[in-house]
């Protein structure tokens, strides 16, 4: 929360904003010109109910996660002490994420994979607030080996150290390393993922990166020469079957 942009308010009036910020902030005592003390509280109050509603609504799983109390601490330590340069709401609960990996809530709270969720399901707002792209032309059903690939422009490669796929259905604080997904959106706008492996992560990045120049065999075997990898029946074969699947998802459109 930051105060109202100042364009050609006085010194005066600025320093009311801020005030004011500072005490919907820490809640500190003071008085500020202009404003009935009866009515500050109304301000706060107000300013911490949307704040709680954005963070609720953007985070569901990790404050379903945490006991009651221990959002409320985080929620509250945010709005006090976050300087947010975000001047949109929607965008606010971003730095959330910052602040918990700076403030160490995931020690704290003794949550070890609290930074990789809250990044996870940030990155399903990201995906599902993508601005709307035009595509090219393409052809459903042409050849994905040789021919250049059309790709739904809504996905992201995301890479996180647990495996938050798994957290309905196990610890996964004992399971650190490392974990690839793509989080799409679909045709219909629901935000779906999908989890991937170092290598497909690292081929479909060159394809998303490449795939206007090159078909996909060609950014095959760069890759594979790249990783001193010989090109094999089989692993051509089964970059078929992974653009297929992705091709099923929606993340594949048709090729040129």
């Amino acid at each position: 929360m930051e105060p109202f942009a100042s364009g050609n308010l006085t010194a005066e009036t600025i320093k009311i904003q801020e005030s004011l910020v500072e005490y919907c902030r820490s809640n500190f005592e003071g008085e500020i010109p202009g404003i009935r003390k009866d009515r500050l509280p109304n301000y706060r109050r107000l300013i911490h109910t949307i704040y709680w509603e954005a963070l609720s609504d953007a985070y569901p799983i990790a404050k379903s996660l945490l006991p009651s109390d221990q959002w409320d601490e985080l929620v509250d330590d945010f709005i006090s002490n976050h300087r947010n340069p975000e001047p949109q709401l929607y965008k606010m609960p971003k730095g959330l994420i910052e602040f918990v990996e700076h403030k160490e809530y995931a020690r704290i709270f003794q949550v070890p994979y609290l930074v990789d969720l809250l990044s996870f399901e940030w990155f399903e707002i990201e995906v599902h607030s993508m601005k709307d792209q035009a595509t090219v032309l393409f052809n459903p059903d042409g050849n994905f080996m040789d021919n250049q690939i059309v790709f739904n422009p809504y996905q992201r490669i995301v890479q996180l150290e647990y495996p938050i796929h798994q957290l309905k259905t196990n610890d996964i604080s004992l399971l650190k390393g490392t974990y690839f997904y793509n989080v799409y959106r679909q045709e219909n706008g629901t935000v779906q993922y999908m989890e991937m492996n170092a290598f497909t992560a690292n081929l479909l990045q060159q394809l998303i990166i490449h795939c206007t120049s090159y078909s996909v065999y060609e950014i095959l075997a760069t890759l594979l020469f790249e990783m001193d990898i010989n090109m094999k029946a089989n692993i051509t074969d089964e970059v078929h079957k992974f653009c297929a699947l992705l091709k099923e998802k929606g993340l594949i459109l048709g090729t040129i």
